[in-house]
């Protein structure tokens, strides 16, 4: 059995020997679906298996297809993949959050001024039809 050289990068272990890249990531720093996302962009160019080792740490190893790139650059590029929709998913979380907000706003504004218009209409009650029966 032939003893295999792991090289440690950063979040990356490569081992050249056996053509596979371990990366490790941090589920509070990277959501899964995030990782998946990345896996999905990554596909056309390595086969990759995700696994969740525990609470604080998600794996994903990463085997070139064909004679495509080297460990490093295919690692360094799922990084880049991974941050890239880490940051999107971010990003459309807060502009839905910028959207329900804006939404609540304007329905707030929408009842408020009708409700003035309300109590403007009950003020002017020329015909004195606005008045209780009781005080008829």
């Amino acid at each position: 059995m032939k003893n295999s050289q792991i090289k440690k990068l950063a979040n990356m272990e490569l081992n050249e020997d056996e053509n596979y890249a371990i990366i490790s990531l941090n589920p509070a720093i990277f959501p899964v679906d995030a990782v998946k996302s990345a896996i999905n962009s990554a596909m056309y160019k390595a086969l990759a298996v995700i696994a969740k080792d525990s609470s604080s740490e998600i794996i994903v190893e990463l085997r070139p297809k064909g004679n495509g790139k080297g460990l490093e650059e295919l690692g360094r590029e799922f990084n880049n993949w991974l941050i890239t929709n880490a940051f999107d998913k971010l990003e459309a979380e807060k502009n839905k959050m910028e959207k329900i907000e804006t939404c609540h706003e304007d329905k707030m504004s929408i009842i408020e001024e009708n409700l003035a218009e309300l109590e403007k209409q009950a003020i002017n009650d020329p015909l004195g039809i606005s008045k209780l029966w009781k005080e008829a």
